[in-house]
């Protein structure tokens, strides 16, 4: 299970973020991530090998007017963390991957002033994620940098 979907919806003050927008990015940054756990746990556990890697932000944690977005990895960073430690008996692996910045349409909405190509291409980031879901990985319940 590789789970990296996630949205900016809009930079604003926190009391001016209407319910609507909350709500959205809260759906689908850590809400969406709860029902492929939910849903998968089944396979993941039957899989001689199930791994599942969930893509967090780690950079510049708790920035302002990232309010929603910082917010949804957070629960998303707890809530896939207890899910690890639950599975600490069985053979399945579960982690976070933290990316440094690069190139993709969720970072030009949040620095539109960027140039993207400054940035590392989205190719490199999967070819560091990939040992993680490998069956050979034996990493569980961290927050990996890559």
């Amino acid at each position: 299970l590789f789970a990296a979907a996630a949205q900016l919806v809009q930079l604003s003050p926190l009391g001016h973020v209407p319910p609507a927008v909350w709500d959205a990015t809260l759906r689908l940054n850590t809400t969406a991530n709860y029902r492929l756990i939910r849903s998968l746990d089944p396979l993941l556990r039957a899989a001689p090998a199930g791994r599942a890697l969930f893509v967090t932000d780690r950079n510049n944690r708790n920035r302002a007017y990232w309010n929603a977005y910082d917010a949804s990895k957070a629960a998303l960073e707890a809530a896939v963390l207890s899910y690890a430690g639950e599975l600490t008996k069985t053979a399945v692996r579960v982690n976070l991957a933290a990316p440094a910045p690069f190139a993709s349409r969720l970072r030009t909405a949040g620095f539109p002033g960027e140039n993207p190509a400054s940035l590392r291409k989205p190719e490199a980031v999967a070819a560091a994620l990939l040992p993680l879901l490998l069956p050979d990985c034996q990493r569980q319940g961290e927050i990996v940098e890559v």
